[in-house]
């Protein structure tokens, strides 16, 4: 048998990683009126894709990707009775806000690893669009994507992670892209 452990982004806390690039992005809103705007929350979508696996060819426990609002859920691994281990985004659309003024703090969703006793195939890397729709003193805006890379290693039962300095948590995800249609 083969368990993972828990995860962890790259840069930070767990739920905070797009606040990041989505206050960047506000910043960087036309400002050809200096009065305020109200931004407004419209969707928050998550969508896993592209998933590979450590087992070439197609079996049972390969990555499984259920897309649904607000949650989507990638599932993996064979299993004696347990579930299977999996990766959910779970969307939330922030309250609005006015600019100028200080960016409040706000989440768009959260991730969650369920991790189980899973054997192979296990998942090796996966990647989520975080599709964030808004809009400006009422007038929508393109929708923006952002394009996280998530990259997962199991590690065996038994004490293995312990032996690798500090990595008791297994998971890591970066920004691959970020791009901002119409901006």
């Amino acid at each position: 048998m083969r368990c993972d452990r828990r995860s962890r982004l790259l840069g930070g806390a767990k739920r905070s990683w797009i606040a990041i690039l989505l206050f960047a992005l506000v910043v960087l809103l036309p400002t050809e009126n200096a009065s305020a705007a109200q931004i407004t929350y419209q969707s928050v979508a998550g969508i896993w894709h592209d998933p590979t696996d450590n087992v070439p060819g197609v079996q049972p426990g390969d990555p499984v990707i259920t897309n649904g609002t607000p949650t989507s859920i990638v599932t993996w691994g064979t299993t004696s009775g347990t579930p299977q281990s999996s990766y959910d985004f779970t969307a939330a659309i922030p309250p609005p806000f006015a600019l100028p003024g200080p960016i409040p703090f706000f989440s768009l969703g959260s991730f969650t690893h369920r991790n189980f006793a899973v054997s192979d195939p296990s998942l090796t890397s996966i990647q989520l669009d975080v599709v964030l729709v808004i809009n400006v003193d009422g007038v929508p805006r393109p929708p923006l994507t952002f394009t996280f890379t998530f990259h997962h290693e199991e590690t065996l039962a038994g004490g293995s992670v312990q032996a690798i300095a500090g990595a008791e948590q297994r998971t890591h995800a970066g920004i691959a892209a970020a791009r901002a249609d119409g901006f």
